[in-house]
């Protein structure tokens, strides 16, 4: 075996440990709190989480729509009309319902043009929640924001726009389509 040749093998075998190195290295590892801890919830800022839900209804306020949940004594989810509908399923819109990620708020203000977010007059989709001890919360989503990752809500009588995460509004969407 010339130089050559032994200099071409020692390369190569180098290359092979540099690339079996890497490839043995831990990959970067997923923690959706890093992911969520961008977001705020909106069943913190209506100050409620799944287990103080007994009734959820979704409206499709563009197509007409609608899915309706309950919770029967036993704590288990069901989607009405449905008959042998999923209860983890049920449960799945819940919780997407009660964590429902926002970005950011803007106020509302006297001049505020309600239209220019996607409301006109009423959006395009109704959550309905009750309570076990029989208040309610409503959020009604508007329209996508200009850059379409995320819609405009309004909850209740608060007095700002939330910036929802496209995705779960979406998933709410999906669900009665």
């Amino acid at each position: 075996m010339n130089r050559k040749t032994l200099l071409l093998l020692i390369v190569g075998f180098a290359v092979l440990i540099v690339i079996a190195l890497l490839q043995t290295q831990p990959g970067a590892v997923f923690r959706p709190e890093a992911t969520l801890s961008a977001y705020r919830i909106m069943g913190q800022e209506l100050n409620m989480t799944a287990a103080d839900l007994i009734g959820v209804r979704l409206r499709d306020l563009v197509g007409g729509g609608s899915l309706t949940l309950s919770r029967d004594s036993a704590g288990q989810w069901s989607i009405e009309g449905l008959g042998s509908s999923d209860p983890q399923a049920a449960s799945n819109i819940v919780k997407t319902v009660v964590l429902l990620p926002f970005q950011s708020t803007i106020p509302i203000e006297s001049n505020t043009n309600l239209a220019d977010f996607g409301f006109a007059p009423q959006g395009i989709l109704s959550i309905e929640m009750v309570r076990q001890d029989g208040r309610t919360h409503a959020i009604a989503v508007g329209g996508l924001t200009a850059a379409r990752s995320a819609y405009y809500a309004v909850a209740d009588t608060l007095t700002q726009i939330y910036v929802l995460e496209r995705a779960a509004v979406d998933y709410l969407i999906v669900q009665f389509r």
